[in-house]
C-alpha cells in the first residue's frame, strides 16, 4: 500500500510540472483570460494547479462543457457555461481539456464561428 501512494504521489507531481509548463507556455504568448471546454478531470487538475501557484498571470474566465447537467454548476468555484455564452466572457483563447472529444469540440467551436486560432490543444 505504502509503494502504491508513493507511486501515485510521483505521477501526480509529474502531471502538475507537466501543467505548470502548459501554463507557462500560454502566459508567454500572452494570454491572461481563458476559458477551459470541458469540465471533467483534467480541468479540475489545472484549476487545482493554478489554485496552488497562487499569484497566476492567468485567470480563467469560466468552463465550458456541452453536457446539460453541468451547465450553470460550478467546478472549483468556476462557473460551468454552454457553448453558446462564449461570446459573454472576456477571454484571449479557449483551451480544449478533452481528449476524447477534441475534435468534437473543435468542430462545435467552428459551428459558433469561433476563431480556430484561438484554440488551444492541452493535449498533443
Amino acid at each position: 500500500m505504502i509503494t502504491y501512494l508513493h507511486e501515485l504521489l510521483k505521477l501526480y507531481r509529474l502531471a502538475k510540472e507537466n501543467i505548470e509548463g502548459f501554463l507557462e507556455k500560454l502566459e508567454d504568448k500572452g494570454y491572461r483570460n481563458i476559458l477551459l471546454y470541458g469540465a471533467g478531470e483534467v480541468a479540475e487538475t489545472i484549476l487545482s494547479v493554478i489554485r496552488d501557484r497562487g499569484a497566476s498571470r492567468l485567470n480563467i474566465a469560466g468552463i465550458i462543457d456541452d453536457d446539460e447537467a453541468k451547465k450553470n454548476k460550478k467546478l472549483l468555484g468556476y462557473k460551468i457555461i454552454s457553448r453558446d455564452d462564449i461570446e459573454k466572457y472576456n477571454h484571449d483563447a479557449i483551451v480544449i481539456t478533452s481528449y476524447t472529444y477534441e475534435d468534437d469540440i473543435r468542430r462545435r467551436l467552428g459551428e459558433v464561428g469561433y476563431d480556430g486560432g484561438r484554440v488551444v490543444r492541452f493535449f498533443w
